[in-house]
């Protein structure tokens, strides 16, 4: 983003000034400045956000783009779910000198993900 934000950014391209997106909009100036500051400070909603880009002949596009695929993202969880689980077993073991050898860790790491991953639903997400 811009460090103005956008809809400023795109008005002074259009040589509009904020009085002039104000008269376009049915509002202040005042207003018009006040929003665009918020919008810089990422305090603007959506709506306001709307109503600007229109404004400017402009349209928003609003977007959540995960980082990775979904699947990835509950293999992930699954795995740490798991690997905290095997890691407190071991610490419990490690003092009743049972501990798992790191192989056996691993492998244990990978079924109780594989588990927790077909139970799926919420019980993935708690803390």
């Amino acid at each position: 983003m811009p460090k103005q934000g956008w809809v400023r950014t795109i008005r002074e391209a259009l040589d509009m000034s904020g009085a002039q997106l104000g008269a376009r909009l049915g509002i202040s100036r005042n207003k018009i400045s006040i929003l665009e500051r918020k919008e810089a400070d990422g305090s603007i909603t959506i709506n306001q956000l709307k109503q600007l880009a229109s404004g400017v002949d402009s349209e928003l596009l609003y977007a959540i783009v995960p980082k990775q695929t979904v699947e990835q993202t509950i293999e992930e969880r699954a795995y740490d779910l798991a690997k905290n689980l095997v890691d407190i077993t071991n610490q419990h073991m490690f003092l009743e000198m049972q501990q798992l050898s790191p192989e056996k860790q691993n492998e244990m790491i990978r079924l109780l993900a594989d588990e927790i991953k077909q139970s799926g639903g919420r019980a993935l997400w708690k803390s």
